[in-house]
């Protein structure tokens, strides 16, 4: 789904102001964005291979008291902003995805999912066509006892086609011949592409798809040094470094004690994120990017 020509689940902006990411990790996560500068992790981290598949993966670094309250409170404000927002495909779904692991309140915009299906139904145009098609596609992230079939899946387009099989692989089995390839040219292409590459990893190890054994096969070490290449020398904390940095902590991999503090001060007023520091307005996108790595700090 991520990550937007920025977004988890985007490819090019629909009904409503929908982008489609992971169009997730790219999650296209095709754009190259810059985002703050940043300290290097003191200690070299553990391989991906390591930190996906072991229950003993390193654990982020606690954090002093003061930057706990930080980000718990940044994440107040984020979810308020995001309550206050217009129903949007990206954002709704990845929020209830994250809604279940971090116990977060039901926003107004979730209750309209079922309002905005009909209503694309009956719109029926191209654009209508195609966020119907995203929803069919994800519907896991709002319920995971939901299923698509074989046509359906074969339906996936573009960065879809590389991050659904990740999220249903536990329904399809991977052809991982043909998929792990695929996965690491998504690294070697960097920018979004690169972080839904990492998400495909997530999804994979969730499902119970990703053993020591289908690691090694996937040599998925090569994707933490690009990753860390898009943090590397940034000026500011934007969508794809955010995301880079959610996708990174959610992999269990260790990471400098500043990246909180530079996406707590990277919130804007009204409790959003923008998609560049120096834009002149919050977005959802990478607002509930921002949201999934201060998540759970307090």
């Amino acid at each position: 789904m991520m990550l937007w020509n920025f977004k988890i689940l985007r490819k090019k902006r629909h009904f409503g102001g929908i982008h489609f990411l992971l169009g997730l990790l790219a999650l296209g996560l095709v754009a190259c964005h810059h985002g703050r500068r940043i300290q290097k992790p003191e200690n070299t981290p553990t391989p991906l291979a390591a930190a996906v598949i072991t229950p003993s993966a390193p654990q982020p670094k606690p954090i002093p008291t003061e930057a706990a309250k930080s980000a718990s409170e940044a994440v107040e404000k984020g979810i308020n902003f995001l309550s206050h927002s217009a129903w949007e495909f990206e954002y709704v779904y990845l929020y209830t995805y994250l809604q279940r692991q971090y116990n977060w309140p039901n926003l107004p915009a979730q209750a309209r999912t079922a309002y905005v299906r009909d209503s694309l139904q009956r719109k029926g145009d191209q654009m209508a066509l195609v966020t119907l098609h995203e929803m069919d596609l994800f519907g896991r992230l709002l319920d995971p006892q939901y299923r698509i079939n074989a046509t359906l899946l074969a339906s996936a387009e573009e960065l879809d086609s590389v991050t659904v099989p990740a999220l249903y692989c536990d329904v399809f089995q991977l052809d991982t011949a043909q998929y792990f390839p695929i996965l690491r040219g998504e690294v070697r292409a960097g920018g979004y592409r690169a972080t839904h590459a990492l998400l495909c990893c997530i999804w994979m190890k969730e499902n119970g798809c990703l053993d020591v054994g289908t690691a090694g096969r996937l040599d998925i070490q090569i994707i933490l040094p690009n990753m860390k290449m898009l943090l590397a020398s940034p000026d500011y904390w934007s969508d794809l470094n955010i995301e880079a940095a959610a996708l990174l902590r959610a992999a269990k991999q260790p990471y400098p004690d500043n990246w909180i503090e530079g996406i707590v001060q990277a919130q804007r007023p009204d409790g959003g994120w923008s998609t560049f520091p120096n834009g002149d307005k919050s977005e959802t996108h990478p607002t509930i990017l921002a949201l999934w790595f201060l998540a759970g700090l307090e």
